[in-house]
């Protein structure tokens, strides 16, 4: 939604360790692109030896005084990526 010429659209974002790691406008095709860099995030902190962390991503609904609410629609443990693709 724009209102007064400013995008007030919802957003995924994806966190990892928690580092902000990318955004985009909420609809399918960002969270497939987000889901595929979480598993790649995820893959690349188990070949160096990674032990502790999460990926997730967020569904964020901006506002006109910033942030206004959000949700987590996905995440997924480091542990729990090691046990899933042994």
């Amino acid at each position: 939604m724009i209102m007064n010429g400013t995008n007030y659209s919802p957003t995924y974002e994806l966190f990892f360790l928690g580092d902000h790691a990318g955004h985009g406008p909420k609809n399918r095709d960002t969270l497939n692109w987000l889901l595929k860099e979480a598993n790649q995030l995820l893959k690349d902190a188990a070949a160096v030896g990674g032990v502790v962390g999460e990926a997730e991503i967020f569904v964020r609904q901006h506002g006109p005084i910033g942030y206004e609410n959000g949700e987590t629609v996905w995440s997924m443990s480091l542990d729990e990526f090691k046990k899933v693709n042994r």
